[in-house]
């Protein structure tokens, strides 16, 4: 998330030298994707917590989303 999307040949060539492959690299991808979609939906829609998360509930003193 820091490098906004820019990985480098090396970080690349290192993920698939631990045994995973171009099809793994794009799942990867493919699921960071679907969270942030989650994440931004879940915030515009104010959707609340279900109730068996609560006890691991994350906040921000940062950010106020209201």
């Amino acid at each position: 998330m820091t490098k906004r999307g820019a990985v480098t040949e090396e970080e690349t060539a290192s993920f698939l030298r631990a045994g995973y492959d171009n099809r793994a690299l794009l799942e990867v991808i493919m699921g960071v994707a679907l969270m942030v979609m989650s994440n931004y939906t879940n915030r515009l829609a104010k959707t609340p917590l279900n109730e068996s998360f609560e006890p691991f509930a994350w906040t921000d003193s940062r950010a106020d989303p209201k």
